[in-house]
């Protein structure tokens, strides 16, 4: 079976990602599901998701300030899913679960407005603005359920439904960018 989503995701995570990225994250996913055995069913997952942000911070430093503008996110993900498709009362409706590990490809990017700054004052140097990004690949894993209604096609094999998907990266922060998912946890 072959599924295709497109909507809209929530970021929920560390406060200074949910606050920068309220914007939805629209998201656009593609998987090949087979049955192994009655009440298994394997997967292989694709998708693609983008947002625009308002990053919230100023990043200072004993010499400068850099003030992010908007931002960008973007998440490539890739994974195997274990679950199953069971049927509801006469087999027109399914609920569906899986869950599975995955590799995930984050890129974020920023336009950088910065100062450069000179002491005693401090008396502005330098300033103009940069952009400023950074890609990483990250493991991770993601758990998802939904119901699906048969659109009533004569072969049987068109459904319409929708999913509730929660994903998590295992990600840590190497503080070498002005961008917020490279300060996560720190402000």
């Amino acid at each position: 079976m072959l599924t295709l989503n497109v909507g809209p995701a929530l970021f929920v995570g560390p406060q200074e990602v949910t606050e920068e990225y309220k914007n939805p994250l629209f998201r656009v996913g593609l998987g090949g599901h087979w049955r192994a055995a009655p009440g298994i069913v394997f997967g292989v997952v694709a998708g693609y998701g983008g947002a625009t942000g308002h990053p919230q911070f100023d990043y200072v430093t004993p010499t400068g300030l850099d003030s992010p503008q908007p931002s960008t996110i973007h998440v490539t993900d890739l994974g195997l899913r274990i679950g199953d498709f069971v049927p509801l009362g006469s087999g027109k409706t399914q609920w569906f679960w899986g869950l599975g590990p995955g590799g995930y490809w984050v890129y974020e990017s920023a336009k950088i407005d910065y100062q450069v700054l000179q002491f005693p004052g401090p008396v502005i140097v330098d300033s103009g603005s940069r952009t400023e990004s950074l890609s990483r690949l990250r493991l991770g894993g993601e758990v998802v359920t939904g119901m699906m209604w048969w659109g009533g096609n004569r072969g049987g094999t068109d459904y319409f439904g929708f999913i509730v998907r929660g994903f998590g990266i295992a990600w840590s922060s190497e503080q070498e960018k002005t961008l917020t998912f490279d300060w996560i946890g720190d402000k």
